[in-house]
């Protein structure tokens, strides 16, 4: 651990940040909230696309006042941590990277249950590992997972896509949705807008691979024997609340699905 820096919380919470090194030697940024009684459980927390896990202190204070450990990390090229912003590296390695995550967590807080919960972009890349991986967790709770976006690229705009990608792959485009788009909470409008630390270009490269693992993590129920909770706002204007429904027809007992009406994500 590289770096260690005590962040502003209630009395109730210790919040505190650390660096950690990826497989490749990337620098990666991590969040630990610490209730101030003995823990339930730990639960990590991962991210959506162009974000960092500051965004998610709110929630995490209060997963601590209920006791629960909760602890997240920057992906690479996100947030505080190292690595070319927008670009990533390639969804594989930020697979890698989400399991190096889980690996320390179960290390450090092996005696006591471990869930995870993961939002949008950061859902994907959850389930597309859940799905390839043999591993022990309590549960996962996912919400507005990235199986398909609502405003999809035309047959011809993939096309072009493809070929750009072939010749300039590191070639960034914006992302197309409002801060509105993200929230009804005026509050966490106005911060997403302000945030220095959110981005809103994606490289085309990393566009056409999530994409895919969009739709790989869509038909991948039946490879995930985890307990797992799926939530999505039929409202949302990102992500499809349709696929997500398609995605829990065919499940097991293990699975439960929550609809959020009107809700936007």
């Amino acid at each position: 651990m590289l770096k260690s820096k005590l962040l502003r919380n209630n009395p109730e919470v210790e919040s505190s940040e650390k660096f950690f090194n990826s497989h490749d030697g990337i620098r990666l940024n991590s969040t630990t909230w610490s209730p101030d009684v003995e823990p339930n459980g730990i639960i990590s927390l991962v991210h959506d696309f162009g974000e960092h896990i500051g965004r998610y202190n709110n929630l995490a204070n209060k997963l601590a006042t209920k006791g629960f450990i909760v602890r997240g990390f920057d992906f690479r090229g996100h947030g505080r941590s190292e690595g070319k912003k927008r670009q990533c590296g390639g969804f594989h390695k930020m697979i890698s990277d989400l399991e190096l995550f889980l690996m320390l967590c179960d290390k450090e807080f092996e005696d006591i249950p471990h869930f995870i919960y993961a939002q949008g972009f950061g859902a994907t890349i959850v389930l597309n590992y859940a799905a390839n991986h043999i591993f022990i967790t309590s549960g996962i709770i996912i919400t507005s997972p990235w199986f398909e976006l609502t405003k999809k690229k035309s047959f011809l705009g993939m096309m072009l896509l493809s070929l750009i990608s072939v010749f300039f792959p590191s070639f960034q485009m914006s992302i197309k949705f409002r801060a509105e788009d993200m929230s009804r909470d005026l509050r966490m409008v106005h911060n997403y807008r302000v945030d220095p630390l959110i981005h809103k270009k994606i490289s085309i490269r990393l566009l056409l691979e999530t994409i895919d693992a969009g739709i790989k993590a869509s038909m991948s129920i039946y490879k995930i024997n985890n307990p797992l909770l799926v939530m999505h706002g039929t409202d949302d204007r990102i992500t499809s609340c349709k696929s997500s429904r398609n995605f829990v027809r065919n499940s097991g007992n293990k699975t439960s699905y929550i609809e959020w009406e009107g809700g936007v994500s």
